[in-house]
């Protein structure tokens, strides 16, 4: 159990930039590369920039590694259907922006904090500082 909420909030936090992170690193591997697991007639994968989910496509299971068909990895969510097989492609750069924003939010509360007795506009020690006004920045505080 998480003994605190600003605790739980950094395990978020650190959670959210992993993710970014291995998203990131995802999209610039698949820029180059295509991996694939098809599971019985049914596959899902990265190529050019995007995740995709494909059914039926026939192959035997297992994993796939090829080049790249060239994508850019700028394309918007697409459905598409040929005979018999669906397409479901979703760009990479969503899913690295749906996580990114609530990670900021996250991280918004951990911006810089100054110790008690410090200017907190810009940190200057007010150690005997009796004027109530930091001489530093100008800043009125509270003695």
């Amino acid at each position: 159990m998480v003994s605190s909420p600003r605790r739980f909030r950094g395990i978020l936090k650190w959670a959210g930039i992993g993710a970014c992170l291995t998203i990131f690193a995802t999209w610039v591997f698949s820029l180059h590369f295509m991996l694939y697991y098809t599971e019985g007639y049914s596959s899902i994968g990265i190529s050019g920039g995007s995740l995709n989910f494909v059914t039926p496509t026939g192959y035997p299971s297992g994993w796939y590694l090829s080049e790249s068909d060239g994508g850019h990895g700028l394309g918007l969510p697409r459905s598409t259907r040929f005979g018999m097989k669906t397409t479901f492609s979703t760009p990479m750069w969503l899913l690295f922006i749906l996580i990114m924003i609530p990670t900021a939010f996250l991280m918004y509360p951990d911006r810089r904090r100054y110790r008690p007795g410090h200017c907190q506009q810009c940190g200057y020690d007010l150690t005997g500082n009796t004027s109530g006004i930091c001489p530093e920045c100008g800043t009125k505080v509270t003695v």
